[in-house]
């Protein structure tokens, strides 16, 4: 006679949770890489086989990514201030990742001395399973379960000082309708395929360029979201504090200074999932 005890199911059925999950994070590292073919290589379309294990993959409600900015059409550095050039002489604070004017009423993506506004609405996809789940949300994968979330992989922007990129990759339903969603144990297929790329430039591309961006997301991830970006946007300017980002309630806050050269490019790709 034997005995199984009811620790060592549990036990065993959290060692294959987590296996699970292991396995689907590399595939969506795999999966990364295919969308990366198609919003930097420009290649037209890309296929990903994932294996699910007792899990669901789907295309999830929609984050949204906002990235305005105040060019030197309507900026001014001057003696460490950051000044409106536009005949109202206001000047800006940047601290905790918000933009204030020095009256303290916040600077938003609609204020009139914003030069360019640039949004994404990106459909994450995302494999779940046992509590536990992987995702892929504008460039970045995200590993998340009941203990928080972790970045597996960075989104596609860089910063620096003198010269920042912010790529927006658009994961969204393909114009035919529904993306589908498969689940269960089997084989999904994710199909992705190029919409268009767009350069996004302002209407007088002149620098300074002061920066602020949003991410709204779930709170779990906007935490992790927050924590990558704050730790590439370390540099100071003339009136920003160390602190360049914040988050609050699933939403990222971001303002930084770029001194010479900033871009934004946007990517649509077409997602089916069968």
């Amino acid at each position: 006679m034997s005995f199984v005890y009811v620790s060592d199911l549990a036990s065993l059925e959290d060692r294959r949770d987590a296996e699970r999950i292991d396995n689907a994070e590399r595939a969506f590292g795999v999966l990364a890489d295919n969308a990366q073919d198609v919003y930097r290589r420009d290649a037209p379309s890309r296929a990903t086989d994932l294996k699910l294990a007792e899990a669901q993959l789907r295309l999830a409600d929609s984050s949204e990514i906002t990235v305005s900015v105040i060019n030197g059409t309507n900026l001014t550095v001057d003696n460490g201030m950051l000044e409106a050039d536009d005949g109202t002489g206001n000047t800006f604070d940047v601290s905790d990742g918000r933009i204030r004017y020095a009256g303290g009423s916040f600077l938003t993506h609609q204020s009139p001395i914003v030069t360019g506004i640039y949004t994404a609405s990106p459909r994450p996809i995302v494999y779940a399973t046992g509590g536990s789940e992987i995702v892929y949300e504008s460039g970045a994968v995200i590993r998340s379960d009941r203990s928080g979330a972790v970045l597996k992989r960075p989104p596609a922007m860089r910063f620096a000082e003198t010269d920042t990129v912010i790529r927006l990759v658009e994961t969204r339903p393909s114009n035919q309708g529904d993306p589908g969603s498969v689940g269960g144990t089997t084989t999904a297929l994710v199909r992705m395929k190029r919409d268009k790329t767009a350069v996004l430039t302002l209407p007088n591309h002149r620098s300074p360029f002061l920066v602020n961006l949003t991410v709204r997301t779930t709170p779990a991830r906007a935490v992790v979201w927050e924590r990558h970006l704050d730790s590439r946007i370390e540099w100071t300017n003339a009136g920003t504090d160390n602190d360049a980002c914040s988050v609050s309630d699933g939403t990222v806050y971001c303002a930084f200074l770029v001194e010479e050269q900033f871009e934004v490019t946007k990517t649509g790709i077409e997602t089916t999932i069968d």
